[in-house]
């Protein structure tokens, strides 16, 4: 295929905010080697807010599997070329069958249907070894093509207002006179919670950080529902904290411009921060691995894996816990210095 498409179209719909980062680098991909082209995207309606006032796309949009069954009956080709992205482990029939509605031609994941395999101009098979990175997996879509990986890097772009308002936030904050700001992020998603690293082991790291470091303040991440146990975590540290729980996506992803330091277990958070080139301790359970979802060519980035080969006699839902405040905070140092 040429790249001479004036429209082209992009369809990632997920719900989470690991994977809808992931694909801004194929989104990238797709911008370089297509640059005279209009490129949209239609994205899930609660992540789709993580790709505003991206760089590589020119319109976004919001689409479902279910509304995809539905629209596109105009018989008008809108788009010239259409990417179908879908997981590893999800079926996207309605969105291809969607996509051969408007769209001349179409690379897709291949089907479930046989009909929709005679329909698309590429059926690229589902490639997602042990070892095997996310983002190669997606990008599996424009190799069919022989486009070549522009960047492997996440992205997120923050406005400049957004900026301005994370600044305004942290110059009114107990963090104004904080020479090392360190955000952090220790729970996962209420039904992965054996991926949470404990407050105990938090609250330890935070004391030696302020042995430390002079003039060191905290902010943290998390859901309304992590509200009170940052607010618990701070009673108990004494220091210049911020409990940033109760804000969104964006503007997390906004005041993570103004962060020195970051320490997260493996979540959509640890990933949105990995879009900037800060020093990052990322902590992992072995049951997620490490080669699928890691930050990838982060320029300053520590991975910790829970060693369960060492603690068979450790459950799963504590093995997090043998990742050890010291152990973390000797590679923050090695980061750092």
């Amino acid at each position: 295929m040429d790249n001479n498409y004036k429209r082209i179209l992009v369809i990632h719909v997920s719900g989470r905010v690991g994977d809808t980062l992931f694909i801004t680098s194929l989104l990238e991909t797709i911008s370089q080697y297509y640059p005279n082209s209009l490129i949209t995207i239609l994205a899930h309606r609660n992540t789709v807010n993580l790709l505003e006032n991206c760089k590589y796309v020119d319109r976004i949009g919001t689409i479902s599997k279910k509304r995809a069954r539905y629209r596109g009956w105009t018989f008008i080709k809108k788009y010239d070329l259409t990417f179908v992205s879908s997981s590893p482990d999800e079926s996207a029939d309605s969105l291809v069958s969607y996509a051969c509605r408007v769209s001349k031609k179409v690379v897709a994941f291949k089907p479930t249907s046989r009909i929709l395999r005679k329909c698309i101009d590429k059926s690229v098979d589902k490639d997602f070894y042990e070892k095997r990175h996310i983002v190669d997996y997606y990008h599996d879509l424009t190799n069919s093509l022989n486009i070549a990986p522009a960047s492997k890097r996440v992205s997120f772009d923050a406005t400049n207002q957004e900026l301005e308002e994370s600044k305004k936030i942290l110059q009114k904050s107990t963090l104004k006179k904080s020479d090392l700001i360190v955000a952090v992020k220790i729970t996962s998603l209420p039904s992965r919670s054996y991926r949470d690293w404990s407050e105990e082991n938090l609250v330890g790291l935070m004391k030696m950080l302020i042995d430390k470091y002079k003039n060191v303040g905290f902010i943290a991440f998390g859901g309304l529902g992590e509200y009170d146990k940052y607010e618990n975590i701070a009673q108990k540290v004494h220091t210049p904290f911020l409990n940033f729980s109760d804000k969104g996506l964006r503007e997390f992803g906004s005041i993570m411009n103004y962060v020195d330091l970051y320490i997260g277990v493996d979540t959509g958070v640890t990933h949105l921060m990995s879009s900037y080139n800060k020093p990052m301790v990322a902590l992992y359970h072995p049951n997620m691995s490490v080669h699928k979802y890691r930050p990838i060519n982060h320029p300053k980035l520590c991975l910790l894996e829970a060693d369960q080969q060492s603690h068979l006699d450790i459950d799963e839902m504590n093995l997090m816990s043998t990742i050890k405040p010291k152990l973390v905070f000797d590679k923050i140092i090695t980061l750092l210095e």
